[in-house]
């Protein structure tokens, strides 16, 4: 089931928050402000519901809002280094809104957009699909970009997101999702949850959040959640990687196959979720920058660690690294990318 309604109006344009409800009464909000999910329910153990993203009660805090909570992130998600990268012989500086540096698509990237979406019950569950049109040059990138988003939440309780997008011009493309997660209530801390990620290998960075190239193992380090570890005991490990960012802001090297990314489990609430994705990396922030008593949904009190993210997509800074996959999209071709969050209660 799909209900829409009026949320508000940003710049004269009216905001919509639409509700999907499944068949097992999971229930997935979603407003065309920045593509924004602002609650996502799914049942308990017990069969409650228990909202598992963090986020406001009102359009007035997304429009303030910093930390890009629930959002669809682009052009390019993630950091580049100067805001600088060169294609095809031509040189481009995109607006830098992190220190020196780029970051998820620029002061005024997707999530601070107006998407025009349209309900759509499908064979599977009740979505919203939604485009937006980058026009050239926006934020600094070259070429009109035009853009569909979908967001599906099926009757097996799965949330899925796709992205697909073509280009009139060679230009450079990593879209990807900012919810925060958190499976045990809002007031809770994320330190006890037990991560897997399916990754041999993470891209170091340097004192800036900027990875140098190279891949490093994840063997023996805090980065090694092969098998499932509780996210605290890394936290508490000392380790300048861990120090640049404060905690987790890396990008980890996804091993291919048809298993799942990665896999959180609360064990306060009994509530798992598990990724698949066909990106080959999946950035890992634990909500370090999240400003200390930031007043959330319902009454909720945010902080650092108050949420995962698990953001796939391309390496950070791979415009400017010839070793990193290529995030280049050329007239004619179609850049599309689909993960599945699956959600358990046990």
């Amino acid at each position: 089931m799909i209900e829409s309604r009026r949320w508000g109006e940003h710049n004269g344009e009216p905001i919509a928050l639409y509700r999907l409800t499944n068949d097992q009464e999971a229930a997935l909000e979603v407003t065309d402000y920045g593509g924004r999910v602002t609650s996502l329910k799914v049942p308990d153990p017990e069969g409650e519901p228990i909202d598992v993203v963090l986020g406001f009660d009102d359009l007035e805090s997304y429009l303030e809002d910093e930390y890009y909570f629930g959002a669809i992130v682009g052009r390019y998600a993630n950091r580049i280094e100067g805001g600088k990268f060169s294609l095809d012989g031509s040189s481009y500086q995109l607006t830098r809104n992190e220190g020196d540096h780029h970051l998820h698509g620029g002061q005024f990237g997707f999530d601070k957009r107006v998407w025009r979406a349209k309900p759509e019950e499908t064979d599977r569950g009740p979505a919203v699909v939604m485009f937006y049109h980058s026009e050239d040059g926006e934020e600094g990138y070259p070429g009109n970009l035009r853009v569909r988003a979908t967001y599906l939440l099926t009757d097996e309780n799965e949330f899925q997101f796709t992205f697909e997008a073509t280009t009139d011009r060679p230009t450079i493309v990593n879209i990807s999702q900012h919810n925060y997660y958190n499976l045990s209530g809002m007031n809770n801390k994320i330190n006890d949850y037990r991560l897997t990620v399916n990754a041999e290998r993470f891209t170091p960075v340097d004192s800036e959040g900027i990875p140098f190239g190279k891949t490093k193992s994840v063997e023996g380090t805090p980065f090694d959640f092969r098998e499932p570890r509780r996210i605290g005991i890394g936290l508490g490990k000392k380790s300048h990687q861990l120090e640049y960012g404060e905690g987790y802001d890396h990008n980890f090297v996804l091993e291919e196959g048809p298993g799942p990314a990665a896999e959180i489990i609360s064990p306060t609430s009994g509530v798992s979720l598990e990724l698949k994705t066909d990106r080959p990396g999946l950035q890992v922030y634990s909500g370090n920058y999240l400003e200390e008593g930031l007043t959330g949904k319902s009454g909720a009190t945010y902080g650092p660690r108050a949420g995962l993210c698990l953001e796939p997509g391309n390496f950070p800074n791979a415009p400017n690294q010839e070793n990193f996959p290529d995030p280049v999209i050329r007239p004619g071709e179609q850049y599309e990318t689909r993960t599945v969050i699956e959600f358990r209660a046990e």
